[in-house]
């Protein structure tokens, strides 16, 4: 995952295909970022596979968007639409 920060807006380019190997690297990224966030922005529409670590990683960061009243988009693609309904679980963002 490719990830800018500008000021206090955070954009978050992912893969096509998101393995384990990419989630481990993008963990550690990701333990850095700063609670200061007012907006995040992922931009996965372009996930073509997707493993359940990434996944996880995924719904971390929504949670984590959630606890901290931070405004964040998700641009979702198919494949990881498909392992929410796998797991039950809505990658739908709250509006702030």
């Amino acid at each position: 995952m490719d990830i800018d920060i500008t000021d206090t807006i955070m954009i978050a380019d992912t893969p096509a295909e998101c393995t384990i190997v990419e989630a481990e690297a993008t963990a550690d990224r990701l333990r850095q970022l700063s609670k200061n966030l007012t907006q995040i922005v992922v931009r996965a529409e372009n996930i073509q596979e997707i493993d359940t670590a990434y996944f996880q990683i995924l719904v971390a960061l929504k949670a984590f968007a959630d606890q901290q009243h931070i405004p964040c988009t998700m641009e979702l693609s198919s494949a990881v639409n498909d392992m929410g309904l796998l797991y039950g679980i809505d990658l739908a963002v709250k509006k702030f």
